[in-house]
C-alpha cells in the first residue's frame, strides 16, 4: 500500500485507511458543530530553559544536512513536513523518526481553501503518509504561512491534531545570509521559545547549516536544552 505524490488538491485518499482516517475525523468535525476548538501555542513555559527547533516544508533535499548538525549535538528537533514531499522521501522521513525527531503535519501542499471537507482531507491524507511512512501518526500541527482561524482549529481538533506556531522568525526563506538568520534568531530566543526555520525552502543548505551550527552552539552556551515540541509543552517532572 502506497500513499500517491499526486494526490489532486490533496483529497485523494490513495488508502484504505487514510479514508478510514478522514470519515472519522469527518463524523468528529460534524458531531463537535462548533464546539472542539483549541488555542494555537506559539510557546512553552517561559520558566523553563528548554526550547524547541522547528523546521518547516520538508522532507527535502536540505532535510539530510539538517540532521548532520543536529545529530553530533545530540539535538532533537520537529519537523512539520508536506504531504505531497513525503512520496518519494520516505527513507528520510524514517530517518528523522529513527534519530529521536519528532514528525508533524503541515498539510498536504501548502495550501489551505476554507472548505472544511478540502482542508480535513489535507490533514487526514498527510497524517496517513507520515504514519504510512514512520509508523508512527503525528499529533501536531502547523497551519500553512501561520494562517490559524476559528474554523481551521475545529478542523484540525476533528483530525486529532494539537496545532502549533512559533515565536522566534528569522525570516530565513528569504535567504538573509547564516550569519544574520543566526542573529535573529539569537536575538529573540528565551525560555520556551518555539522557533521557526525552513528545511523545504529553497534556499542553499549550507546557508541553513552555517546559521543552525551558531544558533546550536551558541544556545547550549547559554545553557538552554533542546526539546521536541510536545516534550516542550509538557512541564518536566519534578
Amino acid at each position: 500500500m502506497a500513499i500517491s505524490d499526486e494526490a489532486p488538491g490533496g483529497l485523494t485518499m490513495a488508502s484504505v485507511r487514510a479514508s478510514i482516517h478522514f470519515l472519522a475525523a469527518s463524523a468528529r468535525l460534524l458531531a463537535n458543530g462548533g464546539r472542539g476548538e483549541a488555542p494555537l501555542r506559539a510557546h512553552g513555559p517561559r520558566s523553563e530553559n528548554r526550547v524547541a527547533l522547528t523546521f518547516d516544508d520538508g522532507p527535502a533535499d536540505a532535510t539530510p544536512v539538517v540532521l548532520s548538525v543536529l545529530r553530533p549535538h545530540c539535538v532533537r528537533a520537529t519537523f512539520f513536513v508536506l504531504g505531497r514531499r513525503i512520496g518519494r522521501r520516505e527513507e528520510i522521513l524514517r530517518a528523522i523518526s529513527a534519530e529521536g525527531h519528532e514528525i508533524a503535519n503541515h498539510s498536504w501542499n501548502h495550501e489551505l481553501w476554507g472548505d472544511p471537507v478540502r482542508d480535513l482531507g489535507q490533514l487526514t491524507l498527510t497524517s496517513e503518509a507520515i504514519r504510512h511512512a514512520t509508523g508512527v501518526r503525528p499529533q501536531l500541527f502547523r497551519p500553512p504561512y501561520g494562517h490559524f482561524t476559528r474554523r481551521l482549529s475545529r478542523i484540525a481538533s476533528a483530525a486529532r491534531l494539537y496545532s502549533i506556531g512559533w515565536d522566534v522568525d528569522p525570516l530565513d526563506w528569504s535567504s538573509p545570509g547564516a550569519d544574520e538568520i543566526a542573529c535573529r534568531v539569537l536575538d529573540h530566543t528565551c525560555g520556551g521559545s518555539i522557533i521557526l526555520l525552513h528545511d523545504g525552502h529553497p534556499t542553499k543548505g549550507g546557508e541553513l547549516a552555517r546559521a543552525l551550527e551558531q544558533i546550536v552552539s551558541d544556545l547550549v552556551r547559554r545553557g538552554y536544552d533542546f526539546v521536541t515540541v510536545s516534550e516542550l509543552l509538557i512541564a518536566p517532572a519534578t
